[in-house]
């Protein structure tokens, strides 16, 4: 304001001074003052500071009964969040901002699962930091609304109750732009890989990195190397996630990916290097189990790392195996104040090696320091310890990012930080480092654009040199020294493929299966081209080293474009009839008659030298097989000194043979000696019947009397009487019974009339009836049975009905010698295969033969037979209806007077109908179980 008062003044003079021009001059004090107004406003405005963004607040809150901090910021702040291990904790870092005066530096909580937050500012790079400590393993979401951050806690649903696997994992990065518009969360693809035994528990957990996810299982590769082997997994993608965890008796690593299917043919692969005696594959329905023997009562120190489409285990018996840390970045980061400027570092790549080999002897690390140096020619970052360090790198290209892991090291607190180097015209856009397990420190550098970092160790420094934009860079390799040129006759020129095009697998069908390439594509035109440079422009661009044989030699002429190096060094050799051999980083390359005789004769070395070697017995309990079928099965991996016994008493194999061939007998028999599962099986059987009968009808009957006894002699000595009746529609008139109406056999209704003369001589009868009869029948059969797989089983209830040997069965007349038996019972017949998708194939017979005494032939009954038989595939715990039979059955029968009968209307008076409606049905339920 003291530069207002001024120009006032000044302003004020100025007028004083214009009063003395002349009148005509009152323009001009207008433009004065109007530029003296217009200087006021720009010197108010250039006085007027903006408002540092400060953190106003930090409060403790709850949602869903679960922690939430909300972090308070002036305006909008830039902020990134990782996850230290040593101890557990996350940090908030937020660019560009302040603690204001009167937020405590301290807040004690104690609440379970945040113990304290601490404030502090990093005043060198503009930066506060939020740090919540922890007292166990906890998940965490950050997210921005307006001027508040919100750091959401959780229980780690990965890590379940031993949270403490965590700590050997490597810690998530979340980065949000410095856009006021809030940005989704980008998290760096986390890869936790178990250590060498006795530094983890538990299982690890790994999550897939960003890329297309494999799927399928190709190829598995044995790489043996001087003190290391590394087994190698070819997928058709980025490696899934996958879980890792050791177990004991016997020593064994299991490592499953998940929602991967295996193409590989076989069901394991013999190792015997560095500890582990083999890899047994196992297919479930949401994952892929692969089981690494260990060869001794325990296992080697081993990692597990991802490469492109590959998985690799490397083991080693010798040395400790180094495992990743923390993750890389994949997501801008805030920008901050500038680095400071150093001195130029002259850099000194190191060739070779991935990691730094081991310093013998060395104790824990400590980090010094990390700091950023910008010099026109290269941007480096100085990494300072108080010792030399082994360090491993790790290369993100889709993300470029480049961390440098520094083994069996520490990081003080206040070096855990994010260093901005955005305002530099440097491929560095920022460098954070932190610690990311117990044992391992992180340093990680996003870039702007790719380029390969130059690395050199002095002493108890290790500089990684990033040349600038516009400085002198080496140039890819090509063969031969030539430049890479146009097509056209000239001499070959062979240079790697685009960056872009680098990473992806190339699989090419063969008539063995697939084969997948994976090497870095390159280039290759040329005409005439000795075989040997070609050979040695691929060992260029792949790092291998090739040996050829005096036989070697020739021309080719060939174009190949974007090619992996593998896929184009097959093609070189297929078309000179040449072969290799690889030896770890070492190929051999001869023609394919040499390789087959060389590998011929090693074999018969191999198999001279066993049977030289001394045998061995081994006694191997069967458990649930029996044991005449597994030594059937063992005699066929046997060697041809081979022998096996049985010992029935205790139901053991006794093996006598070389190790090897051992060993893959005790694998044949551990997969084969299984608990067989048992099934349940419940069937139904229900019968159901409905009948109805109906009646209706006239019947007549008459009777006459001629004699003494009746009054009407016949006046013969004979015939002296007579007696003469009957029924007209039979059955119920007797013509001996004064009582010629008979209505006792007349069930239902009926209603008899008699007419007669007085000395009885004479008389007809009427009978009149109606009877309608219903009928319902349930019967519901029940039979159980359990057994094993592949195992045929039956239940049976009922009679059997025994023949006197005086009837013969087959006419039913008389004849035979002794008794024979026939069977009526309910009987159920299965035999179920259980396939690996849970369902079952079912081989079934049921019947219910029961004894009909209604039809009687020579006094024995006849047997109603009700039978099904078939095959049926039924998952799990499904009812299902294998069968049924409905009958339905419809009858009617008439009798009648002839004649009379047909005479209209008065017909019916002469007729007897008799009706007769009935249902049957058969339906046969099954509901089969797998107990175990």
């Amino acid at each position: 304001m003291e530069h207002n008062r001024q120009w006032e003044q000044e302003i004020r003079r100025s007028q004083m001074r214009s009063s003395k021009v002349e009148s005509g001059n009152a323009k001009s004090r207008v433009w004065i003052v109007l530029i003296a107004l217009a200087l006021i406003f720009s010197l108010a405005a250039k006085g007027t500071k903006p408002e540092v963004n400060q953190i106003e607040s930090v409060e403790l809150t709850q949602v869903n009964q679960l922690p939430q901090l909300v972090i308070t910021t002036t305006y909008p702040a830039t902020y990134s969040v990782y996850r230290p291990l040593d101890p557990v904790r996350v940090i908030v870092d937020l660019a560009d901002c302040t603690i204001k005066k009167g937020v405590p530096a301290q807040i004690p909580v104690n609440n379970g699962i945040i113990n304290v937050i601490k404030l502090s500012e990093e005043k060198s790079a503009s930066i506060a930091r939020v740090e919540i400590g922890l007292d166990k393993m906890m998940a965490y979401a950050v997210s921005r609304e307006n001027n508040k951050i919100l750091v959401n806690l959780a229980p780690d649903d990965k890590t379940g109750s031993a949270s403490e696997q965590d700590l050997y994992g490597g810690g998530k990065v979340i980065v949000e732009n410095k856009s006021e518009e809030p940005q989704a969360e980008a998290v760096a693809p986390e890869e936790e890989l178990a250590p060498s035994p006795g530094t983890q528990t538990g299982s690890t957990i790994a999550e897939i990195p960003s890329g297309k996810v494999a799927g399928k299982l190709l190829d598995i590769i044995i790489s043996e190397l001087a003190d290391r082997t590394q087994i190698i997994m070819v997928m058709d993608g980025n490696p899934p996630d996958y879980n890792a965890f050791p177990m004991k008796n016997p020593a064994r690593l299991v490592v499953d990916l998940w929602k991967v299917k295996s193409l590989y043919p076989g069901k394991q692969v013999m190792i015997n290097s560095q500890g582990i005696k083999q890899v047994r594959i196992g297919q479930h329905t949401d994952k892929l189990r692969l089981v690494f023997d260990g060869s001794e009562n325990k296992l080697p120190s081993y990692n597990i790392s991802r490469q492109e489409e590959r998985l690799i285990l490397t083991v080693s018996q010798s040395a400790e195996v180094s495992v990743p840390g923390a993750p890389v970045l994949a997501a801008p980061l805030p920008e901050a104040g500038p680095a400071e400027e150093l001195p130029p570092a002259a850099p000194a790549p190191t060739p070779g090696a991935e990691s730094a080999g081991p310093l013998p002897g060395a104790g824990r690390i400590k980090v010094l320091a990390v700091d950023f140096k910008y010099t026109p020619a290269a941007s480096i970052v100085e990494i300072k310890t108080d010792q030399s360090a082994n360090y491993e790198k790790r290369e993100n290209l889709k993300d470029l990012v480049f961390s440098l892991v520094i083994k069996d090291a520490s990081i003080p607190a206040q070096l855990e930080r994010t260093l901005d180097t955005s305002e530099f015209q440097s491929p560095v856009k920022l460098v954070s480092s932190f610690q990311a397990t117990l044992n391992e420190v992180s340093i990680v550098v996003n870039l702007n654009n790719w380029v390969v970092p130059e690395i050199k160790q002095e002493g108890d420094k290790i500089l990684l040199s990033f040349p600038n934009p516009g400085a002198i860079s080496v140039a890819p390799p090509v063969a031969g020294g030539e430049e890479i040129a146009p097509p056209s006759p000239a001499p070959a020129a062979i240079a790697p493929a685009p960056a872009e095009a680098a990473g992806q697998p190339v699989k090419i069908e063969t008539l063995t299966g697939y084969k997948v390439y994976t090497g870095t594509p390159i280039t290759i035109e040329a005409k005439n081209l000795d075989i040997l440079d070609a050979l040695r422009a691929i060992a260029q661009v792949s790092g291998k080293n090739i040996i050829t044989s005096d036989d070697v030699s020739g021309r080719i002429t060939l174009r190949l474009e974007n090619v992996p190096w593998d896929q184009a060094l097959d093609l070189i050799l297929d078309t000179k009839d040449l072969g290799m051999v690889q030896y770890g980083n070492v190929i051999r390359v001869a023609p394919n008659k040499d390789i087959q005789k060389a590998q011929e004769d090693m074999l018969k070395s191999l198999q001279a030298k066993e049977k030289l070697r001394p045998l061995q017995t081994r006694i191997i309990p069967i458990n649930y097989a029996r044991v005449e079928d597994i030594e059937k099965q063992v005699k066929n991996v046997l060697s041809d000194r081979g022998k096996t016994e049985i010992d029935k008493r205790t139901s053991s194999l006794i093996i006598k043979d070389i190790p090897e061939k051992i060993q893959e007998a005790e694998v044949l028999i551990k997969a084969l000696d299984t608990r067989t599962p048992q099934v349940l099986i419940e069937a139904r059987i229900v019968e159901a019947s409905l009948g109805v009968t109906r009646e209706i009808g006239v019947q007549w009957g008459v009777n006459y009397n001629a004699g003494p006894a009746w009054g009407n002699p016949t006046g013969l000595n004979f015939p002296n009487t007579i007696q003469t009746g009957g029924a007209v529609l039979g059955g119920l008139i007797n013509s001996t019974d004064s009582n010629v109406l008979n209505t006792a056999g007349a069930q239902g209704g009926a209603m008899g009339i008699s007419f007669g003369s007085l000395t009885d001589s004479v008389s007809l009868d009427l009978l009149l009836k109606s009877l309608e009869t219903q009928n319902k029948v349930k019967i519901i059969s029940s039979p159980r049975i359990m057994t094993m797989d592949n195992e045929k089983a039956y239940i049976q209830q009922g009679v059997t009905i025994p023949y006197p040997p005086a009837l013969n069965l087959a006419t039913g007349a008389a004849g035979g010698q002794n008794w024979q038996f026939v069977e009526a019972a309910l009987r159920l017949e299965v035999t179920p295969h259980i396939s690996p998708d849970g369902s079952m194939v079912l081989e079934l017979k049921a019947s219910n033969n029961e004894p009909n005494l209604k039809v009687v032939s020579g006094g024995a009954p006849s047997i109603d037979k009700k039978e099904a038989q078939t095959q049926i595939v039924v998952k799990d715990g499904e009812t299902i209806v294998i069968g049924g039979i409905y009958k339905t059955k419809e009858s009617e029968t008439i009798n009648q007077t002839p004649y009379l009968s047909k005479i209209p209307i008065l017909g019916k008076l002469f007729q007897d109908k008799f009706t007769e409606n009935s249902r049957n049905e058969l339906l046969i339920f099954l509901t089969p179980r797998i107990v175990n």
